[in-house]
Order: structure tokens, then sequence, then C-alpha cells
């Protein structure tokens, strides 16, 4: 999975560290492409790499999407917001993420993950259909302004000649010492169930990419669709990740430090293995009681 989090601010390499910790938990590789700190460049996390990236031009970010083809690889590429304007990447990634921690950078975040309604109105129908999925913007955790402004012009209730897509998630408002602490070898149980919230979150509108919101019901239909082989990969990880997060749910591992579980092919219960009643009952209890708990 390719994933672009744009954004002027911090806010962009929180969401960033947070979801690829979070995706690390399914013990498949993930690289964050992004003007890292040195302090986070020289820390070891277990399935992430961040070598940090000496030129961030369209190319290299090409180079990078191109080394991480391997269907079990992840990529997150943090830009800032003026890239969302170049096709050329963004055309190379499965989804993208807007976020902006304090104003304006929030403000533009918002704005920057705005679509037309009705796009067909002043194009032609190909060049509409053609065009690029919109982003979905990611509110921080003292914006509830902001997150209400965005999920109402997501439903429709109220009439805009525009809408906006925003993930049911706030990303924790860090200052840039606590930045360093998601890439901590080991992280605290509650911090590493945010990332597997959010990785779950994205891995469903990746599935999706023309979605109008993502929900508990939604996330439950991917984890029970298994009729094609993408939609098994998109099942067996979004299942890992409920089982990651029931894991890191438990009273014994709350207040301690974390490491993330055994990946799934190493996992005794294998999500593969069940059959279609047992997948949609997990669903169901996993993605509705947990997975869309915000923390």
């Amino acid at each position: 999975m390719r994933i672009g989090v744009y954004s002027d601010d911090m806010a962009g390499l929180v969401a960033a560290l947070l979801l690829a910790r979070g995706l690390a938990t399914l013990g498949e590789p993930v690289q964050i492409m992004a003007d890292l700190p040195a302090e986070v460049r020289s820390l070891p996390c277990e399935n992430v790499r961040w070598p940090g990236a000496a030129s961030m031009s369209d190319e290299a970010i090409e180079r990078a999407v191109e080394g991480a083809a391997d269907p079990e690889g992840h990529l997150v590429v943090v830009l800032p917001l003026a890239r969302l304007a170049n096709c050329r990447v963004r055309r190379t990634l499965d989804t993208a993420l807007t976020a902006g921690r304090d104003h304006p950078a929030s403000a533009r975040a918002l704005r920057a993950a705005r679509y037309e309604t009705n796009p067909s109105t002043c194009m032609g129908a190909a060049e509409a259909s053609d065009r690029l999925p919109p982003p979905w913007f990611v509110p921080c955790s003292h914006q509830a302004d902001l997150r209400t402004r965005a999920t109402l012009a997501s439903t429709g209730a109220v009439s805009l000649p525009f809408a906006t897509r925003a993930i049911p998630f706030m990303v924790p408002r860090l200052g840039p010492n606590e930045v360093v602490t998601l890439a901590a070898p080991e992280l605290p149980a509650a911090t590493l169930q945010t990332g597997v919230l959010l990785a779950s979150i994205v891995l469903a509108i990746a599935a999706d990419p023309h979605a109008q919101r993502i929900d508990a019901a939604g996330l439950a239909s991917l984890m029970a669709t298994r009729d094609l082989e993408g939609e098994r990969q998109v099942s067996d990880r979004l299942l890992a990740l409920a089982a990651e997060f029931e894991r890191l749910d438990a009273p014994v591992a709350q207040g301690k430090i974390q490491r993330a579980s055994l990946p799934p092919s190493r996992r005794p219960l294998q999500a593969s293995s069940h059959s279609s009643q047992l997948q949609t009952r997990r669903a169901d209890s996993a993605s509705s009681r947990d997975c869309f708990r915000v923390r």
C-alpha cells in the first residue's frame, strides 16, 4: 500500500509515524519517506525503515513507489500540501490524506480535501470519471470544530457546492520532542493501539478509493468479503489488525510498553482458515466495538 500524507506542519509526520507503526504490527515492511529528524532516523524499529529523504523530487518518490511494489510492503510519503496538485505523484498512490496541527495549516488542510459534489457540470463525463479520488482530511485531537465541518460536508445534510471526506480518527497533538517517541523501538499499548486504529482505517479507504465515507459497517463488509485474491488480502490484514487492537486493549497490556505481537503468518489463528460465518462474526464484533473507538 502506498500512502501520501500531505501537511504543512508537524501533524503530517505524526500521522505518518502512527500509520507506519500500526502497519508494522502486520509483520510487513514499512518505509517512511519524509524529512525526518536525525533522532528518528537513528532509532531502530522492527519492520519500519526511515532512512530520511535525500531528495523529495517526483523522480525520487516514483522510484520509492516502484521499490514498494511488493504487495506485502508499504510506503508512507510525507509531502507539503502544495504537492497535492502534482497528479504525477498522486496517481502512484493508493490514497492521500491531509492534516494540519495549527492554524493556518489546519485550515489549508481542510480546504485541500474539498471536492466538487457534481464535477460533471463543469467538465466532460470522461474527464470527470478519470479524475483522481479526493484526499481524506485527518483532524487533530483539538480540532472538534474542523472535524464537525468536515463531517457535515461529507454527509450531504447541508447543501454545499463542495464536500469533504473526513476519516473517523483524530491525530494526537504532539510537540516536536514528543514526536521522537513515536519512533521508539517499544511504545505504550495505548499509543500502539492508536496506530493500529489508523492503519485499519487507511487500509479500508485505500481498498475503496471513491467511497464517500468510512464507518464500522463498511469496515465489517471489507473484513467479510473474500471472493477475490485482493479482497482476501484486505480482509486478512483488517482481521489481523482487529486482533492486535483487542490484544492491546486487554488490561494486562494497558500501562505497559509493547512490542507488536507475532505477524499474521506466525499466529495460531489464521483469518484465511475460518469459515465465512466466523469471519463475519469477528468483523462485526471487532470493527464496530473496537476498531472505531477513537482514543
